[in-house]
This record gives C-alpha cells, sequence and structure tokens, in this order.
C-alpha cells in the first residue's frame, strides 16, 4: 500500500508542477 501511495503523491506533484508551468511559462525556465 504504502508504494502505491507514493506513486500516487509523485503523480499528484507532478500534475501540480505542470498545471504551474503551464499557467505560468516563465516557472519553466526558473526550475530548470
Amino acid at each position: 500500500m504504502a508504494l502505491n501511495e507514493g506513486q500516487l503523491v509523485t503523480y499528484a506533484i507532478d500534475e501540480i508542477i505542470g498545471t504551474v508551468q503551464n499557467l505560468t511559462p516563465m516557472a519553466s525556465k526558473v526550475t530548470k
């Protein structure tokens, strides 16, 4: 269960980061 929960958390964080980068294109330059 822990592994699956960890994967869900990682996926959720990745989705949030992707959304932020889409809303603020400059964010992708800052994080890279």
